[in-house]
């Protein structure tokens, strides 16, 4: 008796396999979520959003990836290689589109077992990047779990280590540079990168307006009530980004604090 698809695939077995494996989410999803709930607009802004998680990884077919979300929750994995700093490269230009569209994105990095198909994704090395994402990464960033930071390759000046902690650091003049390069010198081949497209080329922009417009979005976020905990994540980005602009501190921003 032949079986049907779906059940020779649920009775096979499976094996870990030892993959690069990103956790990651949008901060302050719930807040999002809640302003969402006033308009059409907001509503499908918030599922575009998703969607370009999902979608904006795939895009590149040389990269051989597996993506999975659920909410504002995404996993992406890949068996480590050749291809693993093209990934990380997207995964920063991904990160600095979200934050001129407003949306703050805090993850791990991490190479470890998993098991990674359509339907189900689950293994120690999601355990390890979820646990990276919650408890280290504090801030909106990428966090590299440093067991395994040489076998993710040569990153070159793409990460910055403080207090201990390493991290993929989109957010200087320098990055803004390589995207303004000839590369990336057109809107459209930006926006299939994951940067929004603007009505005019971002080689047109300089440096500094690139950075700008993250700092008007935090800062129109910061006009909602925010508890300290939640501020300190907005100030920790806008202070990083302000020093290199000539931006004062964000606790000179006005704000309505919650307890």
């Amino acid at each position: 008796m032949v079986q049907a698809p779906q059940v020779a695939h649920l009775q096979r077995d499976a094996c870990y396999e030892r993959r690069v494996v990103i956790f990651y989410d949008v901060l302050g999803w719930q807040s999002h979520i809640e302003r969402a709930a006033k308009t059409k607009e907001d509503v499908n802004l918030l599922r575009r959003v998703v969607l370009k998680m999902v979608r904006a990884p795939r895009m590149r077919k040389d990269l051989e990836i597996r993506v999975s979300t659920f909410s504002d929750n995404v996993v992406i994995s890949q068996k480590p290689g050749p291809n693993t700093p093209k990934l990380m490269m997207q995964l920063a230009i991904f990160q600095l589109a979200s934050a001129v569209s407003g949306f703050l994105l805090r993850g791990g990095i991490t190479v470890g077992d998993l098991i990674h198909e359509d339907e189900v994704v689950f293994g120690p090395g999601l355990n390890r990047a979820y646990y990276l994402e919650s408890k280290i990464a504090n801030f909106p960033r990428f966090v590299l779990d440093p067991n395994c930071i040489q076998e993710l390759g040569d990153l070159g000046t793409l990460c910055a280590t403080e207090e201990g902690v390493t991290f993929i650091n989109p957010f200087k003049l320098a990055f803004c540079e390589y995207l303004r390069g000839a590369k990336y010198e057109s809107a459209e081949a930006l926006a299939k990168a994951g940067m929004p497209s603007p009505k005019v080329a971002y080689k047109d922009f300089s440096n500094e307006n690139i950075l700008e417009l993250i700092c008007d979005s935090l800062h129109e976020q910061v006009k909602d009530p925010m508890n300290d905990a939640a501020f300190a994540k907005v100030a920790w980005l806008y202070d990083r980004i302000g020093k290199q602009i000539g931006l004062g501190s964000a606790k000179n921003l006005p704000r309505i604090r919650l307890k």
